[in-house]
């Protein structure tokens, strides 16, 4: 391809990449972003056609052993260098994230670089999203969710505007795939991949080994960077499988369809799920004919570089790849974990350590006990359930636990209730965080069952939710 021809198709592709949460326990998330912002970018992406929104406390957490440094996979390069910041910290939210997606420059005026998707019918759109997600919502790093009608809203108003040529996105979520069940418009032009189905968690990957400490500690010095060394997951499976795919192949030659399928494979560990997810796709699935490249930029990457000695991890083609793996949804619980196992691995009787893990569980089981004691509620007053089979015990659990209603359709068709659900939880109980959020299933079946927003204020008022409501602290330092 020639200068001319590269500048050219420069022009024609945007991406828009966006890490949803904060917190070192939730480092692969960014690390997640700022490699997928260097892959694009070696790949010819023009840096004002690439917007990046990440918190951006990871790289000098004081938990970093590597201060300035992110890394997403053991034995790979530094990948924050260059990495765009566009939205950083509290300007990352909801209205922001729809309004950069849109191209509503006007909306986030003063806000972060204030750069948005000047796309037009012309040009090809790759969006990525790294985070915790839950039944119908995407998270944030303090504000409000991401909710699915207003995603797809935004896509359809894009549609109509003639604002891409097509649009590809990737979702790293839990419950992903209940962005855009029976919501999405399959003939828009917009390919969807998602991490996970409706029901299910997706995964972490690269996490600490705790029975790896011992031997570093008797070995004296600190590893390469790779997981027992940050204490923390690198990455995720859904997204180091895509990223790590678009270094290793052509993206001039595979195509969607031909990703799709690695990723898939490598996500279910070889369709074994002795770990990971389903790997999920929806839209416009003509698309799986065209060249990644389209879409993550006009030419291939030149060969790969890796870390003087590294011993870089590749995707397993046999199944079990040796990595320890965890549900999203248990990132801090492995990181709480890791700190227990250095701490005795020193030598160390561990008390705090313990501590802070005993009160992240506890507070899991409070949150999980608050969701089932609102909902036991509105069942025994008769607020929903009248006439239902199963009845009491069974139906709460059902309500809690199971997605209720066509199991390839939509969450729901009332969001607005949904939104009001949540918004009356956070007013009595606090927000949602990156555990309590997977109740907003439960809240879609009181939704779906007619339950009114006082009645949810007033049952969830009489839980203990209070107690419930209060996250493990920010400023959690990993002890050495």
């Amino acid at each position: 391809m020639s200068l001319s021809d590269e500048l050219e198709a420069k022009k024609y592709h945007w991406a828009l990449l966006i890490a949803g949460s904060q917190g070192w326990w939730n480092y692969r998330h960014q690390a997640d972003v700022c490699h997928a912002y260097q892959v694009l970018k070696a790949n010819g992406l023009a840096d004002d056609h690439i917007i990046v929104m990440v918190y951006d406390d990871i790289a000098g957490d004081p938990n970093n052993p590597y201060p300035g440094k992110i890394y997403n996979k053991p034995g790979g390069n530094d990948v924050y260098p260059g990495c765009a910041k566009d939205y950083t910290g509290d300007d990352i939210t909801p209205a922001t994230v729809l309004a950069v997606l849109s191209g509503n420059a006007e909306a986030v005026a003063g806000v972060g670089s204030g750069r948005v998707v000047n796309s037009t019918s012309c040009d090809r759109i790759f969006v990525y999203y790294s985070d915790h997600g839950a039944d119908g919502i995407l998270g944030m790093p303090t504000d409000d969710f991401i909710y699915a009608d207003a995603l797809n809203a935004t896509l359809n108003t894009m549609a109509q505007a003639n604002a891409f040529k097509e649009l590809v996105m990737y979702i790293e979520a839990c419950e992903s795939a209940s962005m855009f069940q029976g919501i999405l418009n399959p003939d828009m032009g917009v390919y969807v991949m998602t991490a996970s189905n409706s029901v299910e968690s997706s995964w972490a990957t690269y996490c600490p080994d705790p029975e790896a400490l011992a031997a570093v500690t008797a070995a004296g010095q600190m590893p390469g960077a790779e997981p027992t060394a940050l204490g923390t997951c690198m990455g995720d499976l859904f997204s180091v499988a895509w990223i790590e795919d678009t270094e290793d192949e052509s993206i001039s030659d595979e195509t969607l369809g031909s990703q799709y399928r690695a990723v898939r494979a490598r996500t279910s560990n070889n369709g074994t799920f002795t770990f990971g997810s389903h790997v999920m796709r929806f839209g416009e699935q003509k698309l799986d004919e065209y060249p990644v490249g389209d879409f993550m930029g006009p030419y291939a990457l030149p060969p790969k570089v890796e870390a003087e000695g590294a011993e870089v991890a590749h995707r397993s083609e046999a199944g079990g790849d040796g990595w320890i793996h965890a549900p999203q949804r248990d990132g801090l619980l492995v990181h709480l974990m890791h700190r227990v196992a250095k701490a005795e691995a020193n030598g160390e009787n561990g008390g705090r350590e313990l501590d802070d893990l005993r009160s992240a569980l506890e507070a899991r089981h409070r949150v999980d006990r608050s969701v089932e004691a609102t909902v036991r509620f509105l069942v025994a007053t008769g607020a929903v359930g009248e006439g239902a089979d199963p009845t009491g015990e069974a139906l709460v659990s059902m309500i809690v636990n199971d997605r209720i209603g066509d199991p390839a359709g939509a969450l729901l068709e009332d969001w607005d209730c949904l939104r009001a659900l949540v918004a009356a939880w956070r007013e009595r109980c606090g927000r949602l965080d990156d555990y309590g959020m997977k109740h907003t299933r439960a809240f879609a079946n009181l939704c779906n069952a007619g339950v009114g927003i006082e009645e949810f204020r007033a049952a969830a008022g009489q839980s203990d939710c209070q107690a419930a409501a209060q996250p493990m602290p920010a400023d959690v330092i990993l002890t050495t």
